[in-house]
């Protein structure tokens, strides 16, 4: 794993470091990891419920803001290998700090965005930018864990994105008839 000495133990020499710190380190990381997996989780689905909202705020059809869900689709498939790529080259948690901070200033402009168009750009780079964290997260845990220590591990992080699918529908829809679809995508952002 080139680049990326912030998985623990990756710096040092075997057996320079105490296992507890080590352990602390870990933990700390995949609480960051599953974070990151949740917020992602949350908004590839938020959109589905926005779909009405947004079209009637921007006064288009609800097909060019179907469009603009699909563009998302397209964005997060597209890059995945490209990330994984990046990752073997950049390290693994700085490659999920590019992508969170290219999904910020991506959640950024689709939340101030004045139209469709600019919807879509928003959120073709936001998917684009989040298609990098779980994939990514499942690599630092096979990096960081032997096998035999693997499976709790990820399954949690399955278990996180399923909340961060499952709370999107319900959680988006209800920010978005308080407050608007605005605000709704800005819960994955702040």
């Amino acid at each position: 794993m080139r680049g990326d000495s912030e998985v623990p133990g990756d710096s040092e020499a075997p057996g320079s470091r105490s296992a507890e710190p080590e352990k602390r380190e870990l933990r700390g990381a995949l609480r960051l990891l599953h974070s990151a997996v949740f917020l992602a989780s949350f908004d590839r689905l938020a959109i589905a419920p926005l779909l009405l909202p947004i079209a009637l705020d921007l006064d288009v059809p609800v097909e060019q803001v179907a469009a603009v869900a699909t563009l998302y689709f397209v964005g997060y498939g597209a890059t995945q290998v490209l990330w994984g790529f990046a990752s073997d080259r950049l390290g693994r948690v700085r490659t999920v700090r590019i992508a969170l901070a290219l999904s910020v200033l991506s959640g950024v402009v689709g939340i101030l965005a004045p139209t469709v168009g600019v919807l879509a750009v928003a959120r073709l780079v936001a998917g684009a930018a989040y298609a990098a964290v779980f994939p990514t997260a499942i690599i630092y845990i096979g990096d960081s864990l032997p096998a035999h220590r693997r499976h709790g591990p990820l399954a949690d992080l399955m278990a996180v994105s399923a909340v961060g699918m499952a709370t999107a529908t319900l959680v988006a829809a209800g920010i978005a008839d308080l407050s608007g679809w605005r605000a709704a995508f800005a819960a994955p952002t702040a």
